[in-house]
């Protein structure tokens, strides 16, 4: 079994289009409410099973040829939006995707859709503050410029495409300790964080800042936030290259706290 979904930013018109091959057609999407400062809704979804004509690949390609693909001007920087976005209204792609499948969807909404604060771009689980070197990251998103603050302790994910981000959003800045692992300090960074995000949207202590997925207000300047965490004893490292700071693994595969990828 799997699934394809219909995604809506709720502040643009354009809807992604993708698959998922999870059971519940929910295990890839629950990254998306992390990927924009906006609401996002599954517009619809429809299970694939063996009595329909289409495999999930195929139906995503058939799909695809009748829609109009969003496209971006190159301004030269390195925003990294999703692929499978197109400009055609929600309205539409529903219909494409009815009329080549032969029946209506096996859900639809027209609700925010809620991951409970999960993040891909954070990473504070407890065995990783202990076996990784963690790195706060600035991101800018295109077109608004609102800015989102999240550690993690994988230096990939920093770069890599936003899948489920209509505009794309960029890195600009990246913070993390002079020294080598150390959990006490791994902590501080994700306090400092947390106080960051907490105080630009006016959080008490007891406010949760886990529920905007980083997001941080608008109208909040790079600069401010930059001299937020360096005031705090963080160093600044660049965001564009392929090299770790030391101590921050390159991705999810690393078998050490050294930055070192596996070889498989």
């Amino acid at each position: 079994m799997s699934w394809l979904y219909i995604l809506k930013d709720t502040g643009y018109l354009d809807v992604k289009v993708g698959k998922d091959g999870s059971a519940n057609g929910l295990g890839r999407i629950k990254e998306a409410p992390g990927s924009t400062p906006r609401d996002i809704i599954e517009v619809a979804a429809w299970q694939l099973g063996e009595c329909d004509r289409f495999t999930h690949n195929s139906l995503e390609t058939a799909v695809h040829r009748n829609l109009n693909r969003l496209r971006h001007p190159d301004d030269g920087h390195p925003w990294q939006a999703g692929r499978e976005w197109f400009s055609d209204g929600a309205e539409r792609v529903v219909n494409v995707v009815c009329e080549l499948l032969g029946r209506a969807p096996d859900r639809s909404s027209d609700k925010p859709m809620d991951a409970k604060g999960y993040d891909d771009y954070r990473e504070k689980g407890p065995l990783s503050l202990r076996r990784y070197k963690h790195v706060a990251v600035l991101y800018e998103e295109r077109y608004t410029g609102r800015l989102k603050l999240q550690a993690t302790d994988h230096w990939k994910i920093v770069n890599e495409r936003k899948t489920y981000s209509r505009n794309g959003f960029r890195p600009v800045a990246a913070f993390t300790y002079p020294q080598a692992l150390d959990a006490d300090a791994n902590l501080k960074l994700h306090a400092t964080v947390r106080l960051v995000q907490s105080t630009y949207w006016g959080l008490s202590k007891s406010d949760d800042p886990d529920r905007f997925y980083g997001w941080l207000p608008e109208g909040v300047p790079i600069n401010a936030v930059m001299d937020s965490l360096g005031q705090d004893g963080f160093q600044r490292f660049g965001v564009h290259s392929d090299e770790a700071p030391i101590g921050v693994r390159l991705d999810r595969r690393a078998n050490s706290a050294t930055g070192k990828a596996c070889a498989y």
